[in-house]
């Protein structure tokens, strides 16, 4: 018989919709005439590296990047993105770099603008508009711990649908300083990264990423939009910070987040949700069921008195598990949600191993 679970009370966290749009160099401060015309060459480079590569051309790979993301729903048809960029700090040993961003739909360029003649006022406001779906800018100080990888988290907003979403890291110019001009040539890589973004639009149940964690902590306070783009994992009263990996030593413990969609709801606005974590060995052929969670409900009795599902209010499950219990090996947590009002269900899944330390 497997061991039962040692297991924390289970979270059940509301978070707000969320909204985190990055205009072209948008979140950046004011500065001083000389500060402004070093970014814009900073996001000149960036943007004709990206031109280079969309080109067909060899893509620069100065530094080795990992990219990893997730989705969750934001407002107005839109796909909220966050995502961490892992980097060798060894291999950037800069402390300040420029991350430009750009998606473009799958498999074509820019959409052409309308063939009208536009008014001047028109023309005015669309002067520094992106012709992309979204084109970003970044200006950020590394902050890293000795030995340990650099990991950059920013955010970007879209509409479902296939892109290619380009992301270029360079090392920050050292200035106008007489070392400056003697300074090697900044390194850079480009990185061409396809993806898929769900409808979370279209009334079906469905659930956003399953984010699996590190930690997870309450916010003291709501985050300014400098803030919130800085740190994308901010979600509703909780920060989260997403797993570098799904290594897990048998003295940590497995969180699991994920929000739950279009559901059906009471004439009050509340769900009624029923969620089970299963978890599966997996052998090099099959896998076999190794044991599960009590039944976790989201419900009103569950949720806090003022949720309301019509006021836009989201629903995030989410689970603690410690493994100390968990033998060594490779594992799949499906998570069964049950919609007691519509009568629909569906599952999710994650991939994760459990190691001796």
């Amino acid at each position: 018989m497997n061991p039962s679970l040692s297991r924390r009370k289970a979270l059940a966290i509301v978070a707000a919709a969320l909204v985190c749009g990055t205009a072209y160099a948008g979140t950046q401060k004011k500065d001083d005439k000389k500060q402004q015309e070093a970014q814009q060459r900073e996001a000149q480079a960036l943007a004709k590296a990206v031109d280079a590569a969309v080109a067909g051309q060899p893509a620069p790979s100065d530094v080795p990047v990992q990219f990893q993301n997730d989705f969750l729903k934001a407002q107005d048809g839109m796909i909220y993105i966050p995502f961490t960029l892992t980097v060798d700090a060894a291999k950037l040993p800069a402390q300040s770099v420029a991350l430009y961003i750009r998606a473009m739909s799958r498999g074509g360029a820019a959409a052409a603008p309308p063939a009208e003649e536009k008014k001047k006022d028109d023309k005015k406001k669309d002067k520094d508009a992106s012709q992309y779906p979204f084109e970003g800018l970044h200006l950020v100080d590394l902050k890293a711990q000795a030995g340990e990888p650099v990991r950059l988290s920013r955010a970007l907003l879209l509409p479902g649908g296939d892109y290619d979403l380009y992301l270029a890291l360079k090392e920050r110019a050292p200035g106008e300083s007489k070392d400056a001009k003697n300074a090697p040539p900044q390194k850079m890589t480009v990185l061409k990264q396809p993806i898929t973004v769900p409808n979370f639009w279209n009334g079906e149940l469905s659930t956003s990423s399953v984010i699996i964690a590190d930690k997870a902590e309450p916010l003291s306070a709501a985050l300014t939009p400098e803030q919130q783009t800085e740190r994308p994992y901010a979600l509703g009263s909780f920060e989260i910070t997403p797993a570098a990996d799904t290594r897990f030593g048998k003295k940590e413990e497995l969180l699991i987040f994920l929000q739950i969609y279009n559901t059906g709801m009471t004439p009050e606005g509340k769900p009624n949700l029923e969620v089970e974590y299963n978890f599966y060995t997996k052998t090099s052929d099959a896998e076999k069921f190794f044991n599960k969670t009590p039944m976790q409900p989201l419900n009103a009795e569950k949720l806090p008195p003022g949720f309301d599902v019509k006021a836009g209010h989201q629903i995030m499950a989410a689970q603690g598990i410690p493994l100390e219990g968990f033998p060594e090996g490779d594992y799949r947590v499906e998570i069964k949600i049950s919609d007691k009002i519509s009568g629909k269900s569906i599952s999710r899944s994650a991939a994760f191993t459990v190691v001796g330390s």
